[in-house]
């Protein structure tokens, strides 16, 4: 599954901030720690002319035993 990559910073800045109504920024982190959005919300953030330097990577999910 492809998403986007995000930094630390970038994810503070959107984390549960609403993008649509009923619809909230929801960054997830990838087994190797890395925070990820995908394409819906990528699309309201370039919309916005946010993130642009955003790439779009590889998301590899945890495994249940890794989920904190």
């Amino acid at each position: 599954m492809e998403g986007y990559k995000i930094n630390i910073g970038q994810k503070t800045a959107i984390v549960n901030t609403s993008f649509a109504m009923g619809q909230y920024f929801n960054p997830v982190q990838d087994i190797n720690g890395n925070w990820f959005i995908f394409e819906i919300e990528m699309q309201a953030l370039v919309i916005n002319n946010a993130f642009k330097n955003a790439t779009k990577e590889e998301y590899v999910p945890p495994t249940p035993t890794e989920i904190i």
